[in-house]
């Protein structure tokens, strides 16, 4: 899989760029980020840390060549969308000794994350996320974030299950009689926003330093102008990563400075 258009796809990025003499801006879209994941010894992993290394180096300009932002035209300083989301298939036990289950039948009260309650309905069955464990539950009862659940669905048996395990929301199940009505599980559109950032480079090129013939420079002011620019570019590229998002647009007595990827 090509990083970058992983990098690309997940982060959904929404950028804006324009040149006007020497202004340079841009604006992305929010993110949260990519979970930690691990790889059994088996596999065979394939080492990324040459490519991430690459792209958030501050020397260089690898994550907004890969971007691409040639056909894009900032048009407002505050940049708005909808994003919609699913509802969540994962959860965690508390970091307690309510989040933890031994191997007996009997202990049926799982204490889940403070407000992961809502994402388990009864009949909602649930399996320890842990590599090698097969125990399936089925929750029969939710009171806030304790659910009471059966222990070993099916043809499953109970097995131990440490604090702060990670749970992994199989299904919900429901019975013959269960109307759609009894449960709301829609979800409200956010609009998260970024600002415009803006910046710039000055030159001051005399008339006598532009006529003065350099050696293999036929320009002064262009060859000025094309290193300035690299500079853009490796500021936007480090801006798209590091940067922080303003408290406001920005104006003639304020700055202006968009939320990166970290």
């Amino acid at each position: 899989m090509n990083i970058f258009k992983m990098l690309k796809s997940v982060y959904d990025l929404a950028t804006r760029y324009f040149i006007d003499e020497a202004h340079f801006g841009c604006a992305l879209s929010a993110s949260t980020g990519l979970p930690a994941y691990s790889i059994a010894g088996v596999v065979k992993k394939l080492d990324l840390s040459e490519e991430l290394a690459e792209i958030i180096r501050t020397d260089n300009t690898s994550l907004i060549s890969r971007i691409g932002v040639g056909a894009f035209s900032a048009d407002q300083l505050k940049h708005t969308w909808v994003e919609d989301k699913l509802n969540p298939n994962t959860g965690n036990s508390s970091d307690d000794a309510d989040g933890i289950l031994t191997a007996v039948d009997g202990d049926n009260l799982l204490t889940v994350v403070a407000g992961q309650g809502v994402r388990f309905k009864i009949g909602t069955l649930i399996k320890d996320n842990t590599r090698n464990k097969t125990e399936v539950m089925r929750v029969i009862l939710v009171a806030t974030d304790v659910l009471t659940i059966e222990r070993g669905h099916g043809s499953t048996v109970a097995e131990t299950h440490a604090q702060n395990f990670p749970i992994m929301i199989v299904s919900h199940t429901k019975q013959e009689d269960w109307k759609p009505t009894q449960e709301d599980w829609s979800q409200e559109r956010t609009g998260p926003y970024n600002y415009l950032s803006l910046m710039g480079y000055g030159l001051a090129i005399t008339r006598r330093r532009q006529a003065v013939s350099h050696a293999a420079i036929p320009s002064e002011i262009a060859h000025q102008s094309a290193y300035r620019l690299k500079e853009f570019m490796r500021q936007l590229d480090s801006s798209i990563i590091n940067s922080v998002r303003s408290g406001s647009e920005g104006g003639a007595a304020d700055y202006s400075s968009m939320g990166g990827l970290i």
